[in-house]
């Protein structure tokens, strides 16, 4: 699916050359030959397999650029690494805001949050934010009409594999282990939503939270195993998966 990410992006890119093209005005991050898009992706730290997600928009870039482009236009990938550290994504977003159409990728609520307001008022299009779609309700439509998100409700995401987990694999007893903020607390409150529906057929037995900047993880594996679950969904900065133990 990458590549529809980039698409769309492209899209877009298309429909404002061409409006703008007749206003005769100029676009951040496009010339006459090339369009520039900017993405931020952690290729280092505990969460560099995201980077997949930034190389492979790259790699679709290049396969477009090598019949031509779009329109005779070559697209630009500028890639940053921002280690999954809020500040740091944050800090390379504004480092390319007048240099790129737009940006791709925003991986993580973690990051998502700490680069809400910025993406708000920058009015630069934003394709696939990968984090809670819950924290963009309530907000006026038309002051983030340039902000496509692509990923589902944590909350109902939970709750559909804590579903398939007990009434498919069999599991009775599911336990949490989550990032300790909107992902993990989002993915308890549908775990528990998930458990009451199904009446007794199983019990959410806990959650154990960590902390994004911690690396030693031990002495959570400890408190998971006396939660005595038989299955564990994880809200990390990956997925959620459910394994069973």
């Amino acid at each position: 699916m990458k590549k529809h990410y980039l698409l769309g992006i492209v899209f877009v890119a298309c429909f404002v050359f061409s409006t703008s093209a007749i206003a005769g005005s100029e676009v951040p991050g496009v010339t006459d030959d090339e369009v520039a898009i900017g993405i931020t992706v952690p290729m280092s730290g505990p969460a560099a397999m995201w980077a997949a997600m930034g190389l492979g928009n790259m790699a679709w870039a290049q396969h477009i650029n090598a019949q031509g482009g779009i329109h005779g236009r070559k697209i630009k990938v500028l890639l940053k690494d921002d280690g999954y550290n809020p500040s740091r994504a944050l800090a390379n977003l504004t480092e390319m805001k007048n240099s790129v159409f737009s940006y791709g990728c925003i991986i993580g609520s973690a990051i998502a949050h700490a680069t809400k307001s910025y993406l708000i008022e920058s009015k630069i299009p934003v394709i696939h934010i990968h984090a809670n779609p819950r924290m963009w309700t309530g907000l006026d439509p038309n002051k983030i009409r340039h902000l496509f998100i692509a990923y589902p409700d944590y909350v109902d995401e939970a709750e559909a594999i804590t579903k398939f987990a007990v009434e498919k694999v069999g599991l009775k007893k599911m336990a949490l282990f989550g990032q300790n903020d909107d992902w993990g607390n989002s993915a308890k409150a549908g775990m528990e939503k998930a458990i009451k529906k199904m009446s007794g057929k199983a019990k959410f037995v806990g959650h154990v939270p960590y902390e994004l900047t911690e690396r030693a993880l031990s002495s959570h594996a400890m408190k998971l195993k006396e939660k005595g679950a038989d299955g564990l969904v994880g809200a990390l900065f990956f997925e959620f998966h459910g394994m069973a133990a």
